[in-house]
């Protein structure tokens, strides 16, 4: 997985994306389908909006090749489903209200503990979020779970 960082507010750049990745031939990595993003509406909610981080498959931590896990800024958190790698579908979402005086939310930061647990932070104002998956979710999180 790849991901585009946007640094500028209300798309004020090219599009930017999540991918998978085949590095089954490392000397000859290729790209196997992009992620769907968020709509563009979010452009006007203000701020940046576009991918940020993954959760990364760390000893300890929830471990997934299936599900992958990444903040949006402004669009908060997606879930992605990777069953067919090269049709990815988005499995969950999640996007806060504003923090107090902030024009939009800028979901950043991640962390999915071994118990499912969902860790996030708003870079800007917006503090620590913490998530409990919904059934649905913590279905599939199971299923798709790392030995």
């Amino acid at each position: 997985m790849t991901t585009d960082e946007a640094i500028k507010d209300r798309c004020a750049e090219e599009e930017k994306l999540v991918r998978v990745v085949d590095v089954s031939a490392p000397s000859s990595p290729q790209m196997v389908a992009v992620c769907p993003p968020p709509s563009r509406a979010f452009c006007e909610r203000g701020l940046r909006f576009g991918p940020h981080n993954l959760h990364e498959n760390q000893p300890g931590s929830y471990r997934s090749e299936r599900l992958v896990f990444v903040t949006y800024f402004n669009a908060g958190l997606r879930v992605y489903d990777l069953d067919d790698p090269a049709a990815p579908k988005e499995a969950a979402c999640w996007v806060p209200e504003p923090p107090p005086g902030q024009e939009a939310p800028q979901i950043n930061d991640l962390y999915v503990d071994d118990s499912g647990l969902i860790f996030t932070t708003d870079r800007i104002s917006g503090g620590l979020y913490v998530l409990e998956a919904s059934a649905e979710l913590r279905q599939m999180m199971e299923e798709a779970r790392l030995p």
